[in-house]
Order: structure tokens, then sequence, then C-alpha cells
């Protein structure tokens, strides 16, 4: 035997022998089936051809010694080693194969948007996908490709659809169905975001109130809960007003009692804030065209267009513009908003008892706005987050109320033991809390 040679040597049943030279150094080929990265939602029974003939084979599956033909059934990840060794004992060639068995459709979730909302003006959709094995991910609006968090800005009707493969063909998808609103929705005046409460003529604060801001639904309160009034204002009692407290032009803040706390500036605006009595026309104009009471169900809206939930029941409503008579919640009951929800009221509202209208929503979420001089009520130990702006009503805020958002009457009035949190963050981002200067006309 030379250096590249040896002899293999065999015997048959009959004890006569036979030799073979094998060439130590021949190449040796080794295809296995399926290819390398191969993904399946099925089992996997890998195969192997190997040439020249008489070369063994050793495979292990995942660090275990694998017994050819065995299919492959438990779902995730696996890697094949596969040796072949020539007649002679040694070791020709080796390859790793990884596979892949994936029987998971992919989550697909869509965010910004809710199925069968109407939006008064521009929504930001976005989506995510996941799977361990992702492949594509595809999202089209009303048929055509859509980028993740565009705006959609133009009015009309839209279906976004987004569809994920995996490597094993799994498909995971989400659709939602909305609607942005005709373009032309008034603004509410720049002034209202500014302020934790407003009265266009007085602001009144007695008892124990506390106003302050957050950052976040569930953040600490921290220097914004910002008051002011075109007149005077009147804290009397043990109140804490996280923030400046800005009385109009020549007016003055009253604080009456010892254990009240300002904490913030007093110094009156330079200018009177106009109320904007007209951007509340305009919006009742706009609900004219743009009502969207029809989405509201049935059993609680009567037929005068009166909104009332009453008791125990639970509302939830769509992105959409109501126009109601007038708005009352009494009870335990709950009104939650999927969407931008903006009712404007003709008459009064009252929020009373222990209720829970948006709980843990965005302020902006659910916007009032009076046209009507008749009284509006938040009352009781309910739970609110909301923006109001009423500038020819006398807004009265009572109890142990929780509040979130911003409020504009035309006089405000806050009584016993209410906490109200001005969201520093209107988009639901956090923001540097800094001190507002005194308020300038807009």
């Amino acid at each position: 035997m030379v250096d590249s040679q040896c002899v293999v040597r065999e015997w048959d049943e009959g004890n006569n022998s036979s030799h073979t030279t094998v060439d130590v150094e021949a190449p040796i080929e080794l295809d296995v089936s399926p290819a390398n990265d191969a993904c399946s939602n099925q089992s996997i029974v890998p195969s192997v051809q190997v040439t020249p003939a008489g070369t063994t084979l050793q495979a292990t599956l995942d660090g275990v010694e694998y017994q050819w033909g065995i299919p492959i059934v438990e779902e995730g990840d696996h890697e094949l080693v596969v040796s072949a060794l020539n007649a002679c004992g040694g070791i020709g060639t080796s390859r790793t194969l990884h596979y892949t068995i994936d029987q998971t459709d992919p989550v697909v979730r869509i965010d910004g948007v809710e199925e069968g909302s109407t939006y008064p003006e521009e929504v930001t959709p976005t989506f995510v996908a996941t799977d361990l094995h992702m492949a594509d991910t595809t999202a089209l609006l009303n048929g055509n490709p859509y980028v993740n968090g565009t705006p959609i800005t133009d009015p009309g009707d839209y279906t976004l659809s987004v569809m994920a493969t995996d490597c094993s063909g799994n498909a995971g998808e989400a659709v939602v169905h909305f609607t942005v609103a005709a373009s032309g929705a008034p603004p509410l005046p720049a002034f209202l975001s500014q302020v934790a409460w407003f009265g266009c003529d007085s602001l009144n604060v007695n008892g124990h109130v506390q106003v302050a801001s957050v950052t976040s639904l569930d953040g600490q309160p921290g220097f914004g809960g910002h008051i002011a009034s075109n007149g005077s204002i009147t804290v009397t009692g043990s109140n804490l007003v996280n923030g400046n407290a800005t009385p109009g032009p020549g007016e003055a803040v009253t604080i009456v009692g010892n254990n009240n706390q300002v904490l913030g500036t007093t110094t009156p605006a330079v200018d009177v804030v106009p109320c904007d009595e007209q951007a509340a026309a305009d919006w009742l104009a706009y609900a004219t065209d743009h009502n969207d009471n029809g989405l509201i169900p049935a059993q609680f809206l009567d037929n005068n267009d009166n909104f009332k939930l009453n008791g125990r029941k639970d509302c939830t409503l769509p992105g959409g513009v109501y126009l109601v008579q007038s708005f009352t919640i009494n009870g335990t009951g709950t009104l939650a908003a999927t969407g931008q929800v903006v009712f404007v009221v003709t008459g009064a509202i009252t929020i009373n008892g222990s209720c829970k209208v948006n709980e843990g929503g965005l302020p902006a979420n659910l916007t009032f706005i009076s046209a009507s001089t008749q009284r509006v009520l938040l009352n009781g130990s309910a739970d609110v987050s909301l923006i109001l702006f009423a500038p020819l009503a006398q807004v009265t805020v009572n109890g142990n109320l929780e509040g979130y958002g911003n409020l504009c009457g035309k006089t405000v009035t806050g009584n016993g033991g209410v906490v109200w949190n001005r969201l520093d963050a209107p988009e639901g981002r956090p923001q540097a809390d800094e001190k507002m200067q005194p308020l300038q006309a807009h």
C-alpha cells in the first residue's frame, strides 16, 4: 500500500475474501436535502447522497446522534451536522445545516386607529408585526402601499390592511376600517391647552381643591396646573394650585385663608385673552353638517337628541362628531372613546356620581363644546379625562371628582376635594414641565 491508498478486505459467507484498493485522497461528494436554512410548517425528513461508494456517514441532530429517515417534528430551530468518512476510516468532509420548523402565524397589530371610528382631523396609523422568523410585511391603504407611520390627512373612508408572512409561509393579517372627516373642523382656541382651568369672566377655587399637572396619565403631579381668567381669581380655604394663577389685566388674585398655596406667579395678564365664543358657534355649524349621531347606541340617545347614560350602564363610542341637545351621565356607568370623540352640546352638560368618563384615555379623545348658556356640572366622585370649552356657560366642578384635561367656562368654580391635573403632554409624549409666563392674547 502506498501512502495515498489503503486496502479494504471483505469476506463473504463462504469465507472467501476479496479486497478493494481505496484512494484515500479521492474527493467525497456529500449532497444533503433539504438545503441549508430550509424552513417549513411541516415536519422535515433529511436525506443524503454520498460518493464514492463505501463512504460511511455519521450525523447528529441538535447534538444527539441522528438516524436517517426519522422526521424532525419539533417546532423551532435545528442543527444537523453530517460527517462523511472514507472506507479507511478517515473523515473526508462534513456539513452543518440549519433547519426551521415554524407552525405559528405572525401576529399583526395596528395602532392609532380603531375599527369603525371617524376622526375629525388627520390620523397616523402604525403597525407592528411579530414572528420569530419573519420574512415579509406588506401594508396597503385602500389597495395602495402604505408606509408605516404616515399621517393620513385627506378626508374619506379608509381600509388599512397589514399582511405578514414568515419563512415557512404562515401568514397573519390585521384590517381596520376608519374615516377621516371632511376638512374644515374648527380649531379650539390656542390658550386652552396652556391652562388647567380658564374663566372668561371669573374663576373661583373653594375648599381643598388641588390643581396640578402630569406629563403622562400615570405620572407624578408637576408644576403646570395653571389657572387663569380675564377677570378676578379667588382662592378660599386650603387649596393647592401647583402652577400660576393669572388674573386679567388690572385684576388680582384674592387669597382667603392661611392654608392656600399658589406655587407659581400671580401676575396679571398683559392683555385680555379672547374667549372666542365664535369658535363654539363654528363648531355648532360644523357639527350640523357632520353629525355622527347614528353611531350612538339607541339606548343612550332619545328622540330629541338628548344623550343619557344612567345607572350602571356602559357606552363605548367610536371617533366622531356628535351633536346633542343635552348630555347627562348619572351613577356608576362608563363612557369610553375608541377614537377622537367631540360632543357639541346645545343645552346643559351634567356628569354626576361615581362614573368613569374616558378613564385612562387622553383628554383630547373626548372634547365637549358647549354652544349654550346652560350650566355645566361635573360632580361627585367621577373620574374624567376630557377637554371642555364652554365660553357662554357657568362651569362648576364639585365633590371628590378626579379629572384630567382642560376646562374653559364663562365662569369656573371648583369646590370640595376636587383633584384636577392638566396633561402637560397633549399627544401623550412627556415634555419638560416649565413655568408658564403670564398669558398673552392669542
